[in-house]
């Protein structure tokens, strides 16, 4: 939808989009992730934050919407980590949480759906170089077999059929 993933965009992309996924399946509650290089830099769950953490995640005063306080969350469980990250939304992405993502380094979201005004919001970050990636929440993959991997006379891996 917008900008230019690299590789390691796209791989960080559809990690946190599955994680998301999976989370918001296993809870019912709206998800986030915050991934940089290919792991997870913070996972969140759309729980109400006490008033200590809304000022450890600098949000006090702030209207959070669900799906902010989850990316809020996820963000805020290593912060340094999460400088430069690849988020990931269980939910559409709402104004608050574009709002949210404004403010702060990051490379790009994956999400079901973007509101309009959110989408406006982000398409302007990094000089339009955000990247914005719609995800199919239908979408389920077909079921892989590891492979098996013989060094030295030791296998590891499923064994075969």
């Amino acid at each position: 939808m917008n900008g230019s993933p690299s590789f390691i965009n796209f791989l960080d992309a559809l990690n946190a989009w599955q994680l998301v996924r999976e989370a918001r399946i296993a809870t019912g509650l709206t998800a986030a992730a915050s991934f940089k290089h290919v792991s997870p830099a913070g996972a969140g769950l759309a729980v109400p934050l006490t008033p200590a953490l809304r000022k450890a995640y600098e949000v006090e005063g702030t209207d959070l919407t669900p799906a902010a306080v989850a990316y809020v969350r996820a963000r805020g469980a290593d912060p340094k980590s999460s400088f430069g990250d690849f988020a990931a939304l269980s939910e559409v992405v709402d104004l608050p949480t574009a709002e949210f993502l404004k403010g702060v380094v990051s490379d790009g979201i994956i999400a079901p759906g973007y509101d309009p005004l959110a989408l406006e919001v982000l398409k302007s970050k990094k000089q339009g170089s955000f990247i914005v990636i719609e995800a199919d929440n239908a979408f389920t993959a077909a079921e892989t077999r590891a492979p098996r991997v013989i060094r030295y006379g030791v296998g590891a891996g499923p064994k075969p059929p």
